[in-house]
């Protein structure tokens, strides 16, 4: 090695050695804390670094409080089971966050805004994850067949459309 790389392994060796010395920014969150002061710290903590989507920040939430479900999984393979009944050139393309709204409208939350708080309750991933999964796959499945039986391109389609019917094959199965 030459001088100068010697130098440098040198100090890279010391600022790994010196590692110990070096102070990790923590938060103490209280054991009683609920689940949507918690959420509430996630977001400030996370505001810092690379953003989070609201269905990240929701799949996150989710995942703490629902052990032993890989919401994460559900969530992709019912993106996959919706897309895989539609004509990929011209059906209805489903995406994480319509099925995460639709958990949430179908499930009576106040609001169907991802990024609202108080919808990170154990009590509505529990409704949205465990009780009404099924259900709330298949009335969307129902949805976007049904759009493309009765002729219509779901690629021109938006997202808001989508909702309301999913909701009539929600609450008529």
């Amino acid at each position: 090695l030459s001088e100068e790389e010697e130098i440098t392994v040198e100090n890279n060796i010391n600022a790994l050695l010196n590692l110990s010395d070096f102070s990790l920014p923590t938060l103490e969150i209280q054991y009683n804390a609920d689940e949507e002061a918690v959420a509430d710290i996630f977001v400030r903590v996370n505001s810092g670094g690379e953003k989070l989507s609201a269905s990240d920040l929701m799949l996150s939430v989710a995942s703490g409080v629902l052990e032993g479900i890989d919401v994460h999984s559900m969530l992709e393979d019912a993106v996959n089971e919706i897309n895989d009944v539609v004509d990929p050139n011209t059906g209805f393309v489903m995406k994480k966050e319509i099925i995460l709204t639709a958990g949430l409208m179908f499930t009576g939350a106040e609001s169907m805004y991802l990024s609202n708080h108080s919808n990170y309750t154990q009590k509505r991933m529990n409704s949205i994850f465990k009780d009404n999964w099924t259900k709330i796959i298949e009335a969307l499945k129902n949805t976007v067949t049904y759009i493309e039986f009765i002729g219509f391109n779901g690629k021109k389609l938006s997202n808001s459309i989508i909702l309301p019917i999913a909701y009539y094959f929600y609450k008529n199965n």
